[in-house]
């Protein structure tokens, strides 16, 4: 009888442990705001909330060519319009990407 409640502690012990492991390694890819408006020549940085990752790489896809241009995660307005700017991470492509939307406008007011 205390072998086996032994190994039925030991069992659980194991299964709670693979749970607790499984939930830690979670990547947490996000962000606030998902509707941007910038100007013409204002910059937007993308930062995001992201956990379990280190040194992140980021694709990015722009739905409406000219109307922004992406560097270093710097969204730059070049033209009035609106795109979606979607952004996916390059090492890991089973979690979700994350849409923007970006409005340009000649002058914030």
């Amino acid at each position: 009888m205390k072998t086996f409640k032994i190994l039925s502690f030991l069992i659980a012990s194991l299964f709670m442990l693979c749970i607790l492991a499984s939930c830690q390694n979670k990547v947490v890819f996000e962000v606030e705001e998902t509707n941007i408006e910038i100007a013409v020549g204002e910059t937007y940085l993308f930062e995001p909330k992201i956990e379990n990752i280190t040194a992140p790489r980021y694709d990015f896809s722009i739905s409406e060519s000219g109307i922004v241009k992406i560097v270093n995660r710097q969204i730059t307005g070049l033209k009035p319009g609106v795109c979606e700017v979607t952004i996916s991470l390059r090492d890991k492509p089973k979690v979700d990407s994350i849409t923007l939307i970006i409005t340009v406008v000649e002058d914030i007011e």
